[in-house]
């Protein structure tokens, strides 16, 4: 199977990870919680379902992935794309993601992808699909045990084939990309 990753990094909008140092400025929800950014393969690449994903690099402050707003990324080279393996988290529960891929002729693929409710029970089952954290960032620099954060690989099939020049993301603020990754081969072959 071949994979082509997209660099997100232009598009990152909003900051999953904080720093022990820093856990006061968590943003992934309301209660200014965070994963712990020590532990997140942040500038690595990391292998879930059989699919690898490659995280941007983390800085102290900086954002670190893409809350999903309907942002355009760009595809270069040409790859043919069978399906779309995205890398990211739900907040408020599981969230729908629509991605448009489109190409130079101007053909159209689109998909939905399910994002996983990021905060996991410490002692639910692990699986092959999820990354988790081994514990939660609360902003007010308390420790509770009871969530661990976790990063989920989602699968999105396509009808057919496409070489997009571009992959849209759909509005929905409360589904976050970490990575997005492009596959050559169908999901079930994964």
């Amino acid at each position: 199977m071949k994979t082509q990753f997209l660099d997100l990094s232009a598009h990152a909008n909003a900051h999953a990870a904080t720093f022990d140092a820093d856990r006061g400025v968590g943003f992934v929800n309301a209660w200014r919680n965070s994963f712990p950014a020590e532990e997140v393969p942040f500038g690595n690449t990391l292998l879930l379902k059989g699919i690898p994903f490659v995280l941007p690099r983390k800085a102290a402050g900086a954002p670190d992935h893409v809350e999903a707003l309907g942002q355009e990324i760009d595809v270069r080279p040409y790859f043919t794309a069978r399906a779309v393996g995205i890398l990211g988290f739900g907040e408020l529960g599981d969230q729908t993601l629509d991605i448009t891929l489109t190409s130079r002729f101007g053909d159209i693929r689109r998909v939905k992808a399910v994002l996983p409710n990021w905060l996991v029970p410490r002692d639910a089952g692990a699986d092959g699909r999820s990354w988790r954290a081994s514990h939660l960032h609360y902003g007010a620099s308390y420790e509770l045990d009871h969530l661990q954060p976790a990063l989920f690989a989602v699968i999105a099939q396509l009808s057919t084939a496409i070489q997009p020049v571009a992959i849209r993301l759909g509005l929905n603020p409360l589904a976050h990309v970490m990575a997005v990754s492009l596959l050559s081969m169908d999901a079930a072959h994964v």
